[in-house]
């Protein structure tokens, strides 16, 4: 088909990105158009073995949820990491092309499934595809005028083609790199671990063929398509100079658009490009959202996106609203009673979430508000484990269909409890068990800041059991090998944070401050009763990370920082090092918040060696707090010399 160069299309009906608004966040979006539906397919969480969620619509403005298209049984070859499922009709059936894991192999590959229908159920067919003992993913399957069949993926930093056979069970040939990193703005300064060209997708028109990929981390506000052409599908491809064709643009606002598939209009007269983009823009962060833009090309057979947008839209010519086929319809209905039970069970970790943080001394009540999502009565046990501080120790709660109901506890938290408690739960509705499992609370450290200059040895944050080491337990022998003691001092102006870090071997060599010798400073400023509640990165949670020997504050988010922040490092050459921040309240106040009375915050040291992080130790003793103030330390002023209570 030939687009030409644009279709006028009547408005009077319109649709508006993001598609689905917040209730279709998926990674990757690809969108067959088959029998007058569109069917959406993406990056979505499972439901056990069964995988890729999928929506239908016939106009783009509506869509509806049939549920998952992909159905594994235990002996299936994929087992995790589930990516980027695209469907490509062929022989009157339909093949799924995804990426997947598995424990025998290290890192990604490429796998194929087979069904009838595109709904499915996809039945494993080729997994995985290939083994050439690298990585690979982001797969897409090209149809060419002849019929025949190409795979393109992404490996390593490369994006690669190959001509299937017939049969999709095997690769005609070996593969060939199709385009690599050499833009410079696939190539920025700041994130060279994150260079990759990937989201291979290929389409014919105007008598050549056109690739679009992605470039950067999908996660950054640099991740952008560009495109490349060529008269074969396996190259040479040429990139286009005016790339990258659509990327972030905050005054919309939009951020990270890419990893994108194209669609046609139901009369084929217009072509659209289907792409995800962060849900929040600024800082980029709550998952991802889908939107569709137009694509037309110019007399030169440059390829132009009329966007991104975020205003309304016509819909796709010759698109109508029309019912669901009975066949989908009940599909819809079942996978929607099966989701209700879904969300039900989630609603424990959605309590837990929510928990007022444990901290040891402090007495903190536990509810447990469930929402029971089904349309039949459910009944919630809670059972605790060895927490003889818990009260009491089992709670049942019956729900009604469509209502929230409680189940109380209170907790006494022992000034020298050492593990956190453990606990059963169970959901049933009627005799069946629709959901149960296990569940650990985290009960965080205490301790003390100092008001003034004062630095007294009792109000350290020590950092030096094992208990406190998160990640490469293997290489700490003793406090000699590695550990830290921390000083909190609130001045006048701001926040001192100073580490003394025991570390007989440095290494600062490496560009990437994570694989160096460091110290991580995390700090939740916001105030109650957002303190300590589970949301990654919002205002007043961030991160600063400093290298020894190195006058700069790495922030994260790079745009949540705290400007004015100042470092002073001291080597000790065969002992260690000696950190200190200064955090001025001017520059908490420009970006976050000014901490008041306490706050809450974790401390952590990085061992490194040849390049690679060896080993970390956290004051708070687990590493899930990386993004996650839930599992931050709990800090609260004293004017006076008390015994610390961490």
């Amino acid at each position: 088909m030939d687009w030409g160069l644009g279709v006028d299309t009547p408005s009077s009906a319109t649709f508006t990105n993001p598609v689905g608004g917040d209730e279709i966040l998926i990674g990757d979006p690809f969108v067959l158009l088959h029998a007058g539906l569109y069917y959406l397919y993406g990056t979505t969480r499972g439901d056990g073995l069964r995988r890729f969620k999928c929506w239908v619509s016939s106009n783009c403005a509506e869509w509806t949820s049939i549920g998952y298209t992909l159905l594994l049984d235990a002996g299936s070859w994929s087992k995790g990491t589930f990516w980027a499922p695209e469907v490509a009709r062929a022989g009157g059936r339909f093949f799924m092309v995804y990426s997947a894991t598995n424990p025998e192999v290290k890192g990604y590959r490429i796998c194929l499934a087979v069904a009838d229908a595109p709904e499915g159920p996809f039945k494993e067919h080729a997994a995985p595809l290939f083994d050439d003992g690298g990585s690979c993913w982001d797969g897409h399957i090209f149809i060419d005028k002849d019929d025949a069949p190409y795979l393109f993926y992404t490996g390593k930093r490369e994006s690669y083609g190959v001509r299937l056979e017939d049969d999709f069970k095997g690769m005609r040939g070996e593969p060939v790199v199709c385009t690599e990193v050499d833009q410079e703005w696939e190539m920025p300064p700041e994130e060279p671990k994150f260079w990759c060209n990937e989201g291979p997708f290929v389409i014919y028109h105007g008598g050549k063929y056109y690739m679009t990929y992605s470039g950067n981390h999908y996660a950054s506000p640099r991740y952008a398509a560009g495109y490349a052409t060529a008269g074969h599908p396996l190259g040479p491809w040429t990139k286009a100079a005016e790339n990258p064709i659509l990327k972030t643009d905050l005054g919309i606002p939009i951020s990270g658009p890419g990893h994108n598939s194209f669609v046609t209009s139901p009369d084929g007269t217009e072509l659209f490009i289907v792409y995800h983009a962060h849900r929040n823009p600024s800082p980029p962060m709550g998952g991802r959202t889908v939107n569709i833009d137009r694509v037309r090309f110019d007399e030169q057979g440059r390829m132009l996106v009329e966007g991104p947008t975020r205003g309304p839209q016509p819909l796709p010519s010759g698109a109508g609203r029309t019912e669901l086929p009975p066949h989908l319809h009940r599909r819809h209905l079942e996978f929607e009673e099966r989701d209700r039970v879904r969300r039900t069970r989630d609603e424990i970790r959605r309590c837990l979430a929510d928990l007022p943080p444990l901290v040891r001394g402090d007495a903190r009540e536990l509810p447990f508000p469930l929402r029971n999502h089904t349309d039949s009565p459910v009944v919630l046990e809670i059972m605790w484990g060895q927490a003889e501080w818990i009260d009491p120790q089992t709670v049942k709660a019956e729900i009604l269909a469509q209502q929230t109901a409680s189940a109380a506890f209170t907790a006494r938290v022992p000034q020298d409890v050492e593990s956190a408690p453990l606990f059963s739960w169970k959901l049933t509705a009627g005799d069946a068990t629709i959901g149960e499992g296990e569940e650990k609370l985290h009960v965080a450290r205490s301790g003390l800041y100092a008001e003034g200059e004062e630095q007294v040895e009792k109000l350290a944050l020590l950092i030096n059991e094992p208990s406190q080491v998160v990640s490469g337990r293997q290489s700490w022998k003793s406090a000699e090998d590695c550990s830290a003691r921390a000083f909190v001092n609130r001045l006048d102006e701001g926040i001192r944070v100073t580490v003394e870090v025991t570390d007989p071997q440095l290494w600062t060599r490496s560009e990437n401050p994570h694989e160096n010798d460091s110290v991580e400073v995390y700090f939740d400023v916001r105030p109650s009763p957002e303190r300590g509640r589970t949301r990654k990165y919002a205002k007043g949670v961030f991160q600063s990370i400093c290298v020894p020997g190195r006058e700069e504050i790495v922030f994260f988010p790079e745009n949540a920082g705290v400007p004015g922040a100042t470092v002073v490092s001291q080597v000790s050459p065969g002992r260690g090092y000696r950190i200190e921040v200064f955090y001025p309240f001017e520059g908490f106040a420009e970006n976050h918040f000014v901490p008041e009375g306490g706050f809450n915050l974790d401390v952590g040291i990085n061992d490194a060696g040849g390049g690679k992080r060896r080993l970390q130790m956290m004051w708070s003793g687990t590493d899930r707090n990386w993004g996650d103030p839930r599992w931050f330390g709990r800090l609260r002023p004293t004017g006076e010399v008390t015994a610390c209570e961490s």
